[in-house]
């Protein structure tokens, strides 16, 4: 049984925060990506590696050509999608969520003529590190998480 999405929202001063209980789809699409692609070492390979080892089967980790833990995707490889391919502009469009690390460039694709006027999936950033809110612009609301181990799904 798939549930419809609920967001769940939080208000801290102006900020919104979303609780890991977004997932409520039984195994929703998302595409996670750090560094634009470029690492994977971070908080978003550990919540993608621990998606996939908890056996949901449509998360999606976005890296590059020149990504210097490439051995350590291929492990992963029906879950890996090259950065800026024809696949990782299909799924862009698609997903649920889009999980990004430290930025959005972590997983949107490159757009040379087509404006993303055509919209995206929100985004949940997340939280490490210190725990205050980093700035980032967008124009969509900015989802931001902190989370502990016990509280991933």
């Amino acid at each position: 049984m798939i549930m419809q999405k609920n967001h769940n929202k939080i208000t801290q001063g102006n900020k919104h925060v979303i609780n890991m209980d977004i997932l409520r789809l039984e195994d929703p699409l998302i595409l996670i990506g750090e560094k634009a692609g470029k690492q994977a070492r971070d908080n978003g390979f550990n919540y993608f590696s621990h998606r996939i080892k908890a056996g949901f089967k449509n998360t999606y980790y976005i890296y590059s050509k020149d990504n210097i833990d490439i051995k350590k995707l291929t492990f992963f490889k029906n879950n890996i999608i090259l950065k800026d391919s024809q696949r990782h502009r299909h799924y862009f469009f698609k997903a649920d969520y889009l999980v990004i690390n430290d930025g959005y460039l972590d997983v949107f694709p490159t757009f040379k003529n087509t404006p993303l006027s055509k919209g995206w999936a929100p985004i949940i950033y997340l939280q490490h590190g210190i725990i205050s809110y980093k700035k980032v612009f967008f124009t969509k609301v900015i989802i931001m998480v902190a989370f502990k181990n016990s509280q991933l799904r």
